[in-house]
C-alpha cells in the first residue's frame, strides 16, 4: 500500500497524541510513579 494524500493524516493524529501523552506526564507526574506511564500499553 502506498502511504500518499490522505495517508499524510497520520502524522499530524501522531503529534496530537504525543501532546496529550506529553501533557498528561506533566499534570500527573506524581500518577505515573504509581503506574509507570499507562499509555505506553495503548501506544
Amino acid at each position: 500500500m502506498r502511504i500518499t494524500g490522505k495517508g499524510g493524516g497520520n502524522i499530524p493524529a501522531a503529534a496530537g497524541l504525543l501532546r496529550i501523552y506529553s501533557a498528561d506526564n506533566m499534570h500527573s507526574i506524581d500518577k505515573n510513579r504509581r503506574f509507570p506511564l499507562p499509555m505506553s500499553t495503548i501506544l
